[in-house]
């Protein structure tokens, strides 16, 4: 399986692909979201130097999944940025490790663009990120559920 990690800005025709995956996975959590209104918020992510950014993963050319750096992704801790967010593999491709050259491809990211520190959040994910070196920061009640908000130096990724 031939696989690789890029900036979806290279990609901008995957752009509704990937709106498509955040909305389908996470759109009812977020009161008021559209198709539309997450393909806009996307159409920000259209970079490489800066956040808001996305990455994609490509398997055999075809879009498998995506990662996310958000400025911020919790409106109860604006104090923390950024955010890793939206890490999204198709079913048919997990557990193929997809999921985690995404977290490590938005990680390196992160420390090209030297912003230190990142943040997540997950209901449900939190041994996956901590076998990435995440570590947990506190648990939040959060959209009507306990979710885990982890952080990660990116000086221990350099």
């Amino acid at each position: 399986m031939s696989m690789l990690v890029v900036y979806l800005a290279d990609y901008p025709q995957y752009l509704p692909t990937v709106a498509g995956w955040v909305y389908g996975e996470w759109g009812w959590e977020m009161p008021g979201s559209t198709l539309e209104s997450i393909q806009a918020e996307f159409s920000l992510h259209l970079n490489c130097d800066r956040i808001p950014l996305s990455m994609l993963a490509l398997v055999e050319g075809q879009p498998a999944g995506s990662a996310s750096i958000f400025v911020h992704d919790m409106d109860i801790r604006m104090d923390l940025t950024p955010w890793l967010a939206a890490v999204y593999v198709l079913p048919e491709f997990r557990g193929n490790g997809i999921g985690s050259q995404l977290v490590r491809a938005i990680e390196n990211a992160v420390t090209r663009l030297k912003l230190g520190r990142l943040y997540l959040f997950t209901p449900d994910r939190a041994a996956f990120y901590a076998r990435l070196g995440w570590s947990v920061l506190e648990i939040v009640e959060y959209r009507h559920r306990s979710n885990v908000i982890m952080t990660k130096s990116m000086q221990e990724v350099a």
